[in-house]
């Protein structure tokens, strides 16, 4: 019988996410590259499917917060998500939808996303607020003020890593460095 600390657990999965390892090195070397891009392939299916999503839930205070940003800023969701219909039916099912002057979902770097969309509005002032590497190395790469959040995919230390204007624990800090 394995000893408890070898099995994998959830957990071990989710802390190894957080920590910026990518699935496929979380899988087991054993395992082909076909059948690791199978997996991955799959996973990216299921985990935009309404049969997932609808576990999805708001942090508390976040419709506050959102209200509160929206009082006073155009806020543009951007995210690379696959399923388009799905966000949309996510947000409706949130009720969230309502504080987005735009909903940008694509393929590609999120860079390129976001600067497209600023093409059109070049004077706006920008703030990218997100919990990945890629949210953090867009807002540097564009010059616009990022605000890292540690509750989503990626832990604390590894999104500090990347230098964001700011690291966040809580929702509220949103609102207190925006200045309200």
């Amino acid at each position: 019988m394995p000893h408890e600390e070898s099995k994998f657990s959830p957990q071990k999965f989710w802390n190894m996410k957080r920590a910026g390892i990518k699935t496929r090195d979380i899988l087991p070397a054993s395992l082909s590259n076909e059948i690791i891009d199978s997996f991955e392939e799959e996973w990216l299916q299921k985990i935009e499917k309404k049969s997932y999503l609808q576990y999805d839930e708001p942090f508390p205070k976040t419709e506050k917060v959102l209200s509160c940003l929206n009082n006073e800023f155009d806020l543009v969701l951007v995210t690379l998500r696959n399923n388009t219909e799905n966000l949309h039916w996510e947000l409706s099912k949130l009720d969230l939808q309502n504080y987005f002057k735009a909903i940008i979902c694509g393929e590609g770097p999120k860079n390129k996303l976001v600067e497209d969309y600023l093409r059109g509005s070049p004077d706006e002032k920008c703030i990218i607020i997100g919990d990945t590497e890629e949210d953090i190395k867009t807002g540097l790469e564009l010059e616009i003020t990022t605000i890292s959040v540690t509750w989503g995919i990626r832990s604390r230390a590894f999104l500090e890593d990347f230098d964001p204007d700011f690291c966040i624990d809580s929702l509220h800090e949103i609102v207190d460095i925006i200045n309200f």
